[in-house]
C-alpha cells in the first residue's frame, strides 16, 4: 500500500500549542531541527473540533468539565490551523489530523492534508467513521479500549470504503505506565489482519524508549505520540515529548531497525564464512586418476584442511569424470572434473525447452531462433525445477538487454553482481523480487531496479516472462550467497541449447557446455 510503504511517525501536536500559533511554531521548528539529519518519514498532527457543534450548547460555558475547558482555553481558530498546516509542510513534514466531528472532517479536506486520524473514542462512531471514508485518504485508527469484535467491525468498516488504511495498537491512559502497554497485542493485530499496516500509538513516559524497541521489533510499521515544549506558561504534560526527546526517540528506532537487519536472510558476512570453512572437510582423492577416468565416491576420502578451490564434503555427486590427471591424496578441484550428462538430463532439457517456447507464446515475447536459451541449474539439472532460470541474452554491448523466463514454482537463488546496475519488467506471469532482504509483489508491467553490489533472488508461483536492461554483463560477475554454487565452474552450472526452436530428437537440441 503506497501511502503506507515506508515506516511513519506521527507527531500529536493535539492541545499543546496552549491556542498560541507562535508557540505551535516553535515546537515544529525545534523537532525539524533535532531531526533534520534522520531519514525518516515524520508527520506532525493537529486535532480538529468545531467546537460550536462538538460541544453542546448548555454546557459551553462549563470550566468544571476537564475536555470542555481545555478544548475552549486553547482554541485555534481554521485561519490559524491552515498557517500551521502549510508551516508544517514548509519543513518538510507530512500533514494528518485527527477530526473529531463531521465539520472538522471536511477541513482535513479543504487543507489537503497527507493522512486522516480516527482517535480511539471515535473507532465506533459510526457516522463520523462514515464522513472520515468519504475522504477517500489514507486513514489511520487507534484502537484503545475496544473489544476485539469491535476492532473486527472497525476494520470492516473501513475496508469496504476502499480506502488505504493502517490500525493503531494503543492503550488510552495518560501517561501509560509500562505494565498496561500489552505490546504483544502488535502481533495479534498482524495475524488478524495480516494485509493490513500495524502501528502503535503510545502515552507511555517519554524518558522510556524499551517501548519503541520493543514495538520496532514487534512489526509495528506507524508509531504516535504527543510533543510539546515546556515554557513559563504552557508546562508540558508527563506523556508528550520535547524536541530533544523525539530525537532520542527516533533514534533507539534507527537502533534497533539496525540490530534487526532485514526481515529475510541476508548473506553471511565473508568473515563468518571464511571462520566457518576453515572447519569444514575437503574432498581428496584415495587413489590415482587419469584424464577422462569416472570417479566414484569410493575413490574420496574426506579431511580438513578446506581451500576454496576444491569440493567440501556434501558439495558433489558422484559419479564424476576427471579432467585433468590427479594423484593420490590431491584435493577434488572444482576444475579437475566435470559432471557426466545422461540420457535423462538430455530428455529434462528438451522438456525445459518446449516449456520456455510455451511461456514465451503465451506472452508474446518472439526471440530470434538465433540466440541460444541458457539454462542455469544452480543445484544440477534434477533440482532445475526447483532452482533455476532459462534466458536469452539479446544485446550485450554497453547496455545488455535480455529476456529471462521462470518455470512454475521455480526460485532463483541469492547473488549479486559487483559491476552490472540491472532493471527488471515483469512481461507476463508474477514474480516476487527481494532486494537486500525486502521483498515486492511485481504485477505485469512493473518495474524493479537493483544496484550493483545489491544482494537479490525471484521466485514464481505460475511462471514469468521478465526483460531485463542492464549495464554490460560479465560472465564472471554473479556472486552467490551459497559457495557452492559460486564456485563450482561454469559447465556444471549452466547449459546452452543452440537449436532450442525446433528439434526432433533429443540428440537435435544441439547441446554445449
Amino acid at each position: 500500500m503506497g501511502s503506507f510503504s515506508k515506516d511513519l511517525f506521527v507527531l500529536d501536536l493535539a492541545n499543546n500549542h496552549f491556542g498560541d500559533v507562535q508557540h505551535a511554531k516553535s515546537v515544529i521548528v525545534k523537532i525539524a531541527n533535532e531531526i533534520k539529519t534522520l531519514d525518516l518519514q515524520v508527520a506532525i498532527k493537529f486535532q480538529f473540533r468545531d467546537l460550536s457543534t462538538f460541544i453542546h450548547p448548555a454546557f459551553s460555558t462549563r470550566t468544571d468539565i476537564k475536555y470542555i475547558n481545555r478544548f475552549k482555553s486553547t482554541e485555534l481558530s481554521v485561519e490559524d490551523f491552515a498557517e500551521l498546516v502549510n508551516f508544517s509542510k514548509a519543513y518538510g513534514f507530512k500533514t494528518i489530523s485527527t477530526p473529531f466531528d463531521e465539520t472538522s472532517v471536511e477541513l482535513v479536506r479543504d487543507l489537503k492534508l497527507d493522512y486522516v486520524k480516527v482517535a480511539s473514542a471515535s473507532a465506533d462512531d459510526y457516522p463520523l467513521l462514515r464522513r472520515v471514508t468519504s475522504l477517500k485518504q489514507p486513514i489511520i485508527a487507534s484502537t484503545g479500549g475496544l473489544r476485539l469484535d469491535q476492532i473486527d467491525r472497525l476494520v470492516s468498516v473501513i475496508e469496504s470504503s476502499n480506502n488505504e488504511f493502517a490500525i493503531m495498537h494503543c492503550v488510552s491512559i495518560y501517561p501509560s505506565p509500562s505494565n498496561v502497554l500489552v505490546l504483544n497485542q502488535i502481533k495479534q493485530l498482524q495475524k488478524r489482519y495480516p494485509y493490513t499496516p500495524i502501528g502503535w500509538s503510545t502515552h507511555e513516559d517519554p524518558s522510556d524508549l524499551r517501548p519503541i524497541a520493543i514495538a520496532t521489533s514487534m512489526g509495528a510499521r506507524i508509531f504516535e505520540r504527543h510533543i510539546g515544549e515546556e515554557a513559563k506558561d504552557y508546562p508540558l504534560n508527563k506523556y508528550s515529548s520535547s524536541p530533544i526527546q523525539i530525537r532520542s526517540w527516533l533514534e533507539a528506532y534507527l537502533n534497533t531497525r539496525s540490530i534487526l537487519g532485514a526481515e529475510n536472510r541476508v548473506p553471511s558476512s565473508e568473515e563468518e564464512i571464511k571462520s566457518l570453512r576453515e572447519l569444514k572437510r575437503s574432498v581428496f582423492l584415495s587413489r590415482d586418476v587419469e584424464e577422462g577416468e569416472i570417479v566414484h565416491e569410493k575413490d574420496v576420502f574426506y579431511a580438513i584442511p578446506s581451500i576454496d578451490e576444491a569440493y567440501l564434503a556434501g558439495e558433489i555427486v558422484f559419479p564424476i569424470r576427471a579432467t585433468k590427471k590427479l594423484s593420490t591424496n590431491d584435493y577434488l578441484y572444482y576444475d579437475s572434473f566435470e559432471t557426466i550428462q545422461s540420457s535423462e538430463e538430455s530428455l529434462i532439457i528438451a522438456s525445459i525447452s518446449s516449456q520456455v517456447r510455451g511461456l514465451l507464446n503465451d506472452a508474446k515475447v518472439v526471440i530470434d531462433p538465433e540466440i541460444g536459451l541458457e539454462i542455469s541449474h544452480h543445484y544440477g539439472l534434477a533440482r532445475f525445477r526447483e532452482f533455476g532460470c532459462c534466458f536469452f541474452t539479446c544485446v550485450n554491448e554497453e547496455y545488455a538487454k535480455k529476456i529471462l523466463i521462470m518455470l512454475p514454482r521455480q526460485k532463483h537463488p541469492l547473488h549479486h553482481h559487483k559491476k552490472k546496475k540491472e532493471t527488471f519488467q515483469l512481461l507476463s506471469g508474477d514474480l516476487e523480487v527481494e532486494v537486500d532482504g525486502h521483498r515486492t509483489i511485481m504485477g505485469v508491467g512493473s518495474l524493479v531496479t537493483v544496484e550493483a553490489g545489491q544482494w537479490h533472488k525471484f521466485q514464481t508461483l505460475n511462471g514469468a516472462v521478465i526483460e531485463e536492461i542492464s549495464t554490460h554483463h560479465y560472465s564472471d560477475d554473479s556472486f552467490y550467497d551459497d559457495h557452492k554454487i559460486q564456485l563450482l565452474p561454469k559447465s556444471l552450472r549452466k547449459t546452452l541449447v543452440s537449436r532450442w526452436v525446433s528439434y526432433q530428437t533429443n540428440q537435435d537440441l544441439g547441446l554445449e557446455p
